[in-house]
């Protein structure tokens, strides 16, 4: 626009036409025993709403504030839309046209994998077989979106280092959870709204997500046979859900609180070097705080028939608990290493052999924890807290690159 500043506009229009079962006529849409239950416009009548509104403005800029590029404010804001629905439509069309039937083998009903024993069992109620579930979806599913922007500026400190600092926020709309309005009244117990199916599970897209992250850098560019990046990230994330495609068995439930991928610091250094004798080494050194883990009571306290949902701070809300930070134990480290020798062959021809490793020194990195606060090993002591699960452990592959 103006020699010392630059300015990015965009627009993109997204289409779909048949991603979520638009043209789908639901069998089940003359079952009063379901229709009377769920809400209006939840069984597919083959005239689902097409989204024409995924209109998404685009706007960048870059300002070289004192006309020299040694410092350069930056921002921008998007719209963008996206629908990951996984298996969901499959699941919508599958329970209507099919019913599935879990049965608990025991008394009355043997051990069988004859498919006529089977259907007397289901036929009787034997062995407790549980009425077939179903997964609705509404007549209008708008497509999630998330509004996005940033605002930051970029220093040159030295003729090879660059410093920045940038403020980013991302909120998420009409992201999609479900809840169930047939659960189970205590552990085993009978369905609360009608006898004739299982879990009647209902998408809705009442569920939303909040980021907030202030992000530093010193970067120094590839000069005079080496380059470095170092990273630091202060941020926080919130959502109305954890587990969406799992969902909840309350829509109370679907409440803002702290992600499990609430991640408040992480820094990151990166960078490379030439060696003598055509040596090349290279790194990633990442160190991050530790996530929450969801806490649970391990007892049916709301009486829903399950166990996941159970909460200390109330029936219908979500806690979680963060690991010991002072603990370093508790924190995600890293170290990603790559040396490289290059050997020169024919007509200009260059051969790279590669050794790398992932987490070099073998760092044991928790990614979950017990999470029930009632829970106990098999002499008595309590789980709560104490890790259950680790990534990867060292990784170590070779390899060839072959530069012409």
């Amino acid at each position: 626009m103006i020699p010392n500043v630059t300015l990015n506009l965009g627009l993109r229009w997204d289409l779909e036409t048949n991603m979520i079962n638009n043209d789908y006529a639901n069998p089940l849409a003359g079952d009063t025993a379901l229709t009377n239950h769920v809400p209006s416009g939840y069984i597919g009548n083959g005239h689902r709403d097409i989204d024409y509104g995924q209109i998404a403005p685009r706007l960048g800029f870059a300002w070289d504030i004192f006309k020299d590029r040694s410092t350069v404010a930056h921002g921008g804001f998007g719209v963008f839309y996206d629908r990951i629905i996984y298996n969901v439509v499959g699941n919508e069309q599958q329970n209507g046209r099919y019913n599935t039937y879990t049965v608990v083998f025991g008394a009355g009903a043997p051990p069988t994998l004859d498919r006529d024993t089977l259907t007397a069992y289901v036929e009787r109620n034997a062995g407790k077989a549980a009425a077939p579930g179903v997964t609705l979806l509404p007549s209008s599913i708008p497509t999630p979106y998330t509004r996005q922007w940033t605002l930051g500026v970029s220093q040159q400190l030295t003729p090879e280092v660059a410093a920045s600092v940038d403020f980013v926020h991302i909120s998420g709309y009409n992201e999609y959870t479900f809840y169930n309005i047939n659960y189970q009244k205590g552990i085993g117990g009978p369905r609360v709204t009608t006898t004739r199916y299982g879990g009647i599970t209902l998408l809705t897209s009442a569920g939303q997500s909040w980021y907030t992250a202030w992000q530093f850098s010193l970067t120094r560019p590839y000069l005079n046979d080496w380059q470095m990046q170092l990273s630091y990230t202060l941020s926080w994330a919130d959502n109305t859900f954890d587990d969406p495609f799992q969902g909840y068995v309350f829509r109370s439930s679907i409440v803002r609180a702290p992600s499990l991928q609430d991640e408040r610091h992480r820094f990151v250094l990166s960078g490379i070097v030439n060696l003598p004798y055509d040596f090349q080494m290279s790194g990633v050194i990442t160190l991050a705080s530790p996530r929450p883990t969801g806490v649970i009571t391990g007892t049916d306290d709301n009486a829903d028939g399950v166990l996941g949902d159970d909460y200390p701070g109330g029936p219908y809300g979500r806690n979680s608990a963060r690991p010991d930070p002072e603990k370093i134990m508790n924190w995600y480290k890293d170290v990603d290493f790559r040396i490289t020798k290059y050997f020169d062959l024919m007509s200009g021809t260059r051969l790279g052999v590669i050794a790398e490793a992932f987490n070099l020194f073998n760092w044991t990195n928790y990614t979950s924890f017990f999470a029930r606060l009632n829970q106990k090993d098999s002499h008595g002591n309590f789980l709560f807290g104490i890790p259950n699960d680790a990534a990867a452990k060292r990784q170590i592959q070779l390899g060839l690159r072959v530069i012409y």
